[in-house]
């Protein structure tokens, strides 16, 4: 049922069109005013509740946009019952069964059939199923009857094609899967490389204070501020079969010594011209998206994801210092040359790591809730 997965064929086209038409680039500026709203919950969040993880914090933001944008739902809070929960541990079991081995199939493909033919042997994925089946089609069915989110366009173009409601509830969840996962993991990378590069934060800041001075930032501003545009950027010869399975190798192509100098390094310098301007692509490469991935199968939320990074990029960059934690001494600790990482699957995510956030303006809540530009 996850529609990432469908072979090419008319049902696969009908579902990746209808999730096209409300993720377009034209279609996310519906989502404005959501993004807004959750990055500036985030801020409250950072600056109210410290005590709390950075992973919770950066996986409600994530969540409560995906849950708002795609199911019209209410924002999910800090300290409030989360409706998603239980479907990101559901995700969870889905990520694992989806890794190399993670099946006997994968082992031995001739058990396919016996696994099929008898329900006892798959009793945990059938399980798993009807449960998140269960939840996607409670959001679904409400957002059926809120009709206030654009994604309600996916509807529609399910319902013109005869396509059945699990199928829709299924999109939907597919789509959330993929967002909140994503965007968190994203989050938690630009906090660890606040903390390792600092000299990127000040040169953003310096931009921020140019364009925006003592107000939020806002959409309008997206092209006044290169600095933190650049933050999000980081065959020939060959018989390919047809029918192939192609893997892009993203690790390499990103730290190939021709394309770019210190690939290790995070630099977002190396995407601004000399005139300070976004640097124009190399040819055929269309952008340097690159964890977006290629051809028919481009991820299909890229236009609101780089909305959603870069929003939420500004204001954390806006509102707070990024600073290293202060030890039993009371000076703050050395940070790390580099952090390590653990591999989830789908993706790749740091290690747990401590930092400070601190409030760049004593008046930080009354200039988040005054006046703005929102649109």
């Amino acid at each position: 049922m996850e529609f990432s997965f469908l072979p090419r064929s008319e049902r696969w086209r009908v579902m990746r069109r209808a999730a096209h038409e409300s993720l377009s680039e034209a279609a996310i500026k519906d989502y404005s005013k959501v993004l807004i709203e959750e990055t500036r919950l985030l801020v409250e969040g950072l600056l109210d509740c410290p005590d709390i993880t950075l992973s919770r914090h950066v996986h409600r933001v994530a969540a409560s946009i995906a849950w708002r944008c795609l199911f019209g739902q209410q924002a999910i809070l800090l300290h409030g019952s989360d409706p998603t929960h239980r479907i990101e541990e559901l995700a969870g079991e889905m990520t694992r069964a989806m890794l190399p081995g993670g099946s006997l199939v994968d082992i031995c493909p001739i058990l396919k059939p016996v696994i099929q033919q008898f329900p006892f042997l798959r009793r945990h994925a059938d399980r798993w199923f009807e449960e998140l089946s269960s939840c996607f089609q409670n959001a679904y069915s409400d957002e059926e009857t809120s009709g206030h989110t654009s994604a309600s366009g996916i509807l529609k173009t399910m319902e013109l094609s005869s396509l059945d409601p699990l199928s829709g509830a299924w999109m939907m969840g597919s789509l959330f899967f993929a967002a909140e996962d994503t965007t968190a993991c994203a989050l938690l990378w630009f906090f660890c490389a606040m903390l390792l590069y600092p000299e990127t934060a000040s040169a953003a800041r310096q931009q921020l204070a140019q364009v925006v001075a003592d107000r939020p930032p806002s959409f309008a501003d997206y092209h006044s501020l290169p600095q933190i545009e650049a933050m999000e950027f980081e065959y020939s010869g060959y018989v390919i079969p047809k029918g192939a399975i192609i893997l892009a190798n993203i690790y390499a192509i990103a730290r190939d010594p021709e394309l770019y100098t210190n690939g290790d390094r995070f630099d977002p310098s190396r995407f601004i011209d000399e005139n300070g301007h976004i640097k124009q692509p190399k040819r055929d490469s269309k952008d340097d998206y690159l964890c977006f991935g290629h051809g028919r199968r481009i991820c299909l939320g890229k236009d609101f994801a780089t909305n959603s990074l870069w929003i939420t990029f500004a204001y954390l960059l806006w509102a707070f210092d990024f600073r290293k934690p202060v030890g039993p001494d009371g000076e703050e600790e050395v940070a790390p040359a580099e952090l390590g990482f653990h591999d989830k699957g789908v993706t790749v995510e740091p290690v747990p790591f401590s930092i400070r956030v601190v409030p760049r303006f004593p008046d930080l809540v009354d200039r988040l809730n005054g006046p703005r530009a929102e649109e």
